[in-house]
């Protein structure tokens, strides 16, 4: 979430799980995903994690879509280069987009927008 308020093109639009009730493009929803946990030392109580989460842009039209997609995209994989999270006691690999979505037609909004979905995640392994 904070790297992509860092923009300020997104700053005052990025939610988590729903957005209010807006008639002003563009948004940004975020809905987290699930870590898959692997146990990987024999000796047990640490595990690997791969947070993921869906990042869904929301414009006007096809072109404020793709915009809002770019600017996420670049907040959290600068020019195609993943950011690396810091989190204490674990080692983080960089960002990396797995899935970009068609961009559809949401026709159940009033006035209709234009949506398309990314996912993000990055390996966390105990330190």
């Amino acid at each position: 979430m904070g790297l992509l308020e860092s923009d300020p093109a997104l700053a005052d639009n990025v939610f988590v799980m729903l957005a209010p009730d807006l008639s002003a493009y563009p948004y940004v929803i975020v809905r987290p995903g699930l870590s898959t946990d692997r146990q990987e030392r024999l000796s047990g109580g640490a595990s690997t994690f791969t947070p993921s989460w869906s990042v869904m842009c929301v414009g006007a039209d096809p072109e404020q879509c793709a915009w809002v997609v770019e600017h996420v995209d670049a907040a959290l994989r600068p020019k195609g280069r993943g950011k690396t999270p810091t989190i204490a006691g674990r080692r983080c690999q960089p960002i990396r987009r797995d899935i970009l979505d068609v961009m559809e037609i949401d026709d159940d909004t009033s006035p209709p927008g234009f949506t398309q979905i990314a996912e993000y995640s990055f390996r966390s392994d105990p330190i």
